[in-house]
């Protein structure tokens, strides 16, 4: 290779990577995984390249990736957000889940909204999915967290129960989240009017059964 081929290759090979996310700088995790692109020719390396590898990181949601010719690139890493937590009694811990039930982390406490398995279902892992069903209760629990404070929520075998102020919420395994909490939007509403609160709200039914001291 003369000298002016040899100039031409080091000008478009990848010398300087910008990588940043939404929450600031990125993971060490992920520069490591772009340095390995440094020395690359960047009219060749395709974007698609660059996302696959950081994708491998179950945190990692979106990458934008822009080539900065001659020699640069500039990555934007959407991470997945904290949606709920899940726990249950006798773990010391909470795990996180994102929107899409990816589990992100074990914390000692959050502030988000917690879901309590019971007692005999399995631990979820970081960096795998819960099961349909748990994910289901977790936006169930976002919605209805919207509404009022939350005291306690678990997720039975046969229903999901949110615990209010002064109310408890029986809620089925199916059906549309954003009816349901419409329903119980709609009776806490009525009933905070007429002063009355029922001590139970079971939504499990066509028409929702109201219990009263």
């Amino acid at each position: 290779m003369n000298s002016a081929l040899a100039f031409l290759v080091g000008l478009i090979s990848i010398s300087n990577i910008t990588c940043k996310t939404q929450f600031g700088p990125c993971e060490e995790y992920d520069h490591k995984q772009l340095d390995t692109f440094k020395g690359k020719n960047i009219i060749v390396l395709k974007k698609d390249q660059v996302e696959e590898k950081l994708l491998q990181n179950f945190k990692n949601e979106d990458i934008i990736v822009n080539k900065v010719l001659p020699s640069a690139l500039l990555v934007f890493i959407e991470k997945r957000r904290g949606y709920i937590g899940i726990t249950k009694i006798g773990l010391q811990g909470i795990f996180i889940s994102s929107k899409d039930g990816t589990i992100l982390s074990f914390e000692k406490k959050t502030a988000l909204p917690t879901l309590e398995l019971a007692q005999d279902s399995q631990n979820p892992s970081v960096g795998l999915k819960i099961d349909d069903k748990t994910l289901y209760a977790g936006r169930i629990l976002l919605l209805v967290s919207k509404i009022e404070n939350i005291k306690k929520s678990n997720l039975e075998k046969d229903k999901i129960t949110i615990d209010l102020e002064n109310t408890q919420v029986i809620f089925p395994h199916s059906g549309d989240p954003q009816v349901l909490s419409g329903s119980l939007q709609l009776i806490l509403t009525q009933s905070k009017m007429n002063k009355k609160i029922p001590t139970s709200i079971d939504l499990r039914y066509k028409n929702p059964v109201l219990k009263y001291e």
